[in-house]
């Protein structure tokens, strides 16, 4: 009789290839991105999915150690592979720099790209959010006519130079205000979209840098999702053309370019447009926030910028009153000598 009971006990203890209800509905949450995502059966849900990467691989390496705590072998390697599966999209940047640029090292100038969110009631944040000594560019975007006129006259003496494209309701206008000339300027738009962006070539004291500045479409949908590739695919030839005529010429591109660095359209845009990221270990930081909460950000604003200019600095600044953080950076041309 005792031996019976002990019998049904044991057949009852699940053993460690067994997984519980709750177990398996952790799996299949993780599961069905990790498919959707690898085998793209929609552009827009593999947006989605790549865009909330980091976050999705920190649910998983969390089901991981409970997994491995409570010894359930099956779901341990099932989780270890969509681990890697995500990993494989932002993990270069967990590696430390070869070869990082001296901190004592002097900088061509500075630049300060923000996106002030369309009726933001508090503009004058940004003046507070930024360092004492002006960023010698300032790229402001969803910019509206009101608060064009407000820079321009309170930035008159700082940044006289100027090229601006506001819009009424302002959320793709766009402008740049910088201490050094404008040697020469452009608003162009690509494909069906009448949203700006801004070329201009700055006459800095160590020479000419073409700078663009850009804010595509966000991607909500999958017509907006087509209009922000087309813009993204017409800047990085934009970019291309630019190296390919003015292959000494540094560039920087810059600004909301609404994509997160872990989508595959990010490295299209990379590889096509010849430009480099300034994204590394040390300046992981969301840029946008769309809500107080740990883990809820993202990172949609960006710099990039061709093999002749280095970034010696990038970082996000304080609260502005917008939904974005003010992506500082700071630049030196290879070419140029020290200071």
């Amino acid at each position: 009789m005792n031996s019976a009971v002990a019998d049904n006990t044991t057949a009852l203890k699940p053993s460690g290839h067994q997984l519980g209800w709750f177990e398996a509905s952790l799996l299949l949450m993780t599961l069905a991105p990790t498919l959707a995502d690898a085998v793209a059966i929609n552009p827009l849900l593999a947006e989605w999915i790549g865009s909330f990467r980091p976050q999705l691989s920190l649910l998983i390496f969390a089901i991981l150690l409970v997994a491995a705590i409570r010894r359930r072998r099956r779901l341990r390697w099932l989780m270890t592979l969509q681990l890697l599966w995500h990993v494989q999209y932002f993990g270069v940047l967990l590696i430390p720099d070869s070869q990082p640029v001296p901190s004592t090292q002097t900088a061509a100038f500075s630049v300060c790209s923000v996106n002030i969110k369309a009726g933001n009631d508090r503009p004058e944040l940004l003046f507070r959010s930024l360092p004492k000594q002006l960023p010698n560019l300032l790229t402001i975007i969803e910019l509206s006519p009101e608060l064009d006129q407000s820079l321009q006259k309170r930035l008159h003496e700082t940044h006289p130079h100027h090229l601006t494209a506001p819009k009424t309701p302002a959320f793709f206008g766009i402008g740049i205000y910088s201490q050094y000339p404008i040697l020469d300027s452009d608003v162009l738009t690509f494909g069906a979209s009448e949203v700006p962006t801004l070329s201009v070539l700055l006459q800095t004291p160590e020479g000419p840098v073409r700078v663009i500045g850009t804010h595509p479409p966000p991607p909500l949908n999958s017509a907006m999702l087509r209009l922000r590739n087309k813009q993204l695919w017409g800047i990085a030839q934009l970019c291309r053309n630019y190296r390919r005529e003015q292959s000494s010429e540094p560039l920087l591109l810059i600004g909301d370019l609404n994509i997160t660095p872990w989508v595959s359209t990010w490295s299209g845009l990379l590889n096509e447009s010849n430009l480099q990221n300034t994204l590394n270990r040390s300046n992981l930081f969301s840029t946008w926030r769309p809500m107080e909460l740990p883990g809820a950000g993202m990172i949609i604003d960006h710099a990039l910028v061709s093999a002749n200019l280095t970034c010696v600095e990038r970082r996000v600044l304080p609260d502005c009153g917008s939904d974005h953080l003010p992506l500082f950076t700071r630049y030196r041309m290879q070419n140029a000598s020290n200071h």
